[in-house]
């Protein structure tokens, strides 16, 4: 049976409500920028992303107007302190950086406003998250930790979601900094703290089996590709390789894939590789699908093996994946969006 999980808070795909969130910022950022005084430089900047070389994506552009909004109103709520809006700029912040990676740059932010005298408790929470993220982000896991332990002692037990986005987030900027203990030791506290939820502790249990492989050798991959040659773990040597386990039937799979397009776009040349493992029963699905989807990575079928490729990788609920270094060892866990990118980026550039 599959059992698709969605990780809403490190998942990295565009839809309609993100482009609006971004179109609302950047009004907002407009709006900082006429109070403060924005060089011109940074107006440059957005004029005309993408007219210098290729013409660059959706994702592209909103990135980097997102970044030039987080900046200008970072700038903004440090130079009026008292103004009406000052909660309403610090919340955007708070949210802006946990959606897009900005944690350490927002460690400051978090602090300044968690020293203010009067403080709204919903700000003052997603201050408190961005701290320990921050936190993570830039090495200081243990202070993390101690943050992170702080934040689940006032968890509501009927409402797990958003503390578990929470704790995924916590533990992937563990990752990040390879430090699998920690990262095992969020998803123990989270099981503990909803233990009378099967959807929590299936979630923890399963993070913690599959976390056991990281910075362990790649195991075997057993299936021949939908060419008839075999995928070989082996052969991947030297280069820096995603395995992904998914299906057609799985949404949070599904909204993986434009990134994965753009990431395998910008850096197969460079050494990345993707073998895609299907759980779908049917061959001709995935054909149909790969096709309609323009997926241009190896692709195999779980069945292929009677399953054994996914039982060694311990691949129970999807999506599930793993990225491994250019030796074959396990490097990251289930990481995605741009902490993946800058994952495959890190170990591009150290094999230079």
């Amino acid at each position: 049976m599959i059992d698709c999980l969605s990780d809403r808070q490190t998942a990295n795909w565009l839809n309609a409500a993100t482009v609006r969130r971004v179109i609302a910022a950047f009004c907002l950022a407009l709006a900082a920028s006429c109070a403060m005084g924005v060089s011109d430089a940074a107006e440059e900047e957005t004029a005309a992303p993408g007219s210098a070389g290729k013409p660059a994506s959706l994702a592209a552009i909103l990135s980097q107007q997102t970044r030039v909004a987080f900046d200008a109103v970072s700038q903004y709520v440090e130079k009026n302190p008292t103004a009406n809006d000052i909660d309403q700029g610090y919340g955007w912040l708070f949210e802006t950086a946990q959606r897009n990676g900005y944690e350490a740059d927002a460690l400051p932010l978090a602090e300044a406003y968690l020293k203010r005298s009067n403080t709204a408790e919903s700000i003052a929470k997603r201050a408190r998250q961005t701290q320990v993220l921050g936190l993570a982000a830039t090495g200081k896991m243990e202070e993390a930790m101690l943050g992170f332990e702080e934040e689940m002692k006032g968890v509501r037990l009927r409402s797990p979601n958003a503390t578990v986005d929470f704790a995924i987030a916590v533990a992937t900027q563990a990752q990040m900094t390879n430090d699998f203990r920690a990262a095992g030791a969020v998803f123990e506290r989270l099981s503990r703290a909803f233990f009378l939820s099967p959807y929590v502790r299936s979630l923890s249990e399963n993070r913690l089996y599959r976390l056991e492989l990281a910075n362990q050798p790649a195991p075997k991959l057993g299936a021949d590709d939908f060419d008839g040659k075999p995928v070989d773990i082996k052969s991947y040597e030297g280069k820096v390789l995603l395995i992904d386990f998914w299906a057609t039937n799985c949404p949070p799979c599904i909204e993986e894939f434009p990134a994965l397009k753009q990431l395998y776009a910008d850096y197969h040349d460079k050494g990345l590789e993707i073998v895609g493992i299907s759980l779908d029963e049917q061959r001709e699905t995935v054909d149909q699908f790969q096709e309609a989807w323009k997926l241009p990575w190896r692709m195999t079928m779980s069945s292929a093996d009677g399953g054994a490729t996914r039982a060694r990788y311990r691949a129970r609920t999807i999506p599930t994946m793993y990225l491994v270094d250019q030796k074959g060892k396990i490097v990251r866990v289930d990481v995605r969006g741009k902490n993946l990118r800058r994952s495959v980026e890190t170990l591009l550039k150290a094999e230079k």
